[in-house]
């Protein structure tokens, strides 16, 4: 895939935590070039690629969606969602700057805060087109972002958790120490329903553990069954 080498994501070391092959069912043999594969990356990330005002300051998001453009990360994520048009990106940010370079590829879990969103007929548009709908001309909207320390909406995290238990693989990047509540959901959850997790980013240590903690939920909700 296109993380290879995963220096170029990432100047830290890689943990595969889970390679766990599983049966292939019949329906899937013709797309296994093809492997469905789920990208987490968190504002952590951004702020080191881009710096850490990209990833707090709204009124640069422009250019930094520009500067992204150049670099070498943005080259290796677009090979990543060419490879197969099934693969994902899922963010763990607010600032938008992916989803406003590769569109619909990439789940802003929080929305993004340069976005705005219509209260009439729920279109969503950059804070950069202006202060009415693009599609219904109302100038009633709203920010289109979940603040910090709120639970993202329930469709998100279910969408989130979609990707993730429909991929076969799946790739964490920089991971905070210790994960946010989300990224450790979905960690375990790729985990239990992936074939194969690998975490890029250092240090790697703290993690190791999340095996064990995957393994006794497993234990436990098959004990209740």
């Amino acid at each position: 895939m296109g993380l290879s080498p995963p220096g170029v994501l990432s100047p830290c070391s890689v943990l595969t935590l889970a390679n766990q092959p599983m049966a292939m069912p019949l329906a899937r043999v013709q797309t296994v070039m093809a492997l469905k594969k789920v990208l987490i990356l968190n504002d952590k990330w951004l702020a080191r690629v881009l710096g850490p005002r990209c990833a707090e300051d709204t009124a640069v998001f422009r250019e930094c969606a520009k500067r992204l453009r150049g670099t070498e990360e943005y080259r290796v994520l677009g090979r990543f969602l060419d490879e197969n048009p099934e693969n994902r990106v899922i963010y763990l940010g607010d600032d938008g700057i992916l989803a406003r370079v590769f569109g619909d590829r990439v789940l802003d879990l929080y929305g993004s805060r340069t976005r705005l969103r219509c209260r009439k007929c729920g279109h969503r548009w950059w804070i950069d087109q202006g202060q009415q709908c693009p599609h219904c001309s109302s100038t009633s909207y709203e920010p289109d972002y979940t603040p910090p320390g709120e639970r993202p909406p329930q469709k998100k995290i279910l969408e989130a958790l979609y990707e993730v238990t429909s991929s076969d693989e799946a790739y964490f990047v920089e991971p905070r120490n210790p994960p946010e509540l989300i990224e450790l959901l979905l960690l375990i959850i790729a985990l239990k329903f992936t074939d194969k997790v690998t975490v890029i980013g250092e240090p790697l240590s703290h993690l190791r553990n999340l095996v064990r903690i995957e393994n006794s939920l497993t234990s436990i909700l098959e004990n209740n069954e």
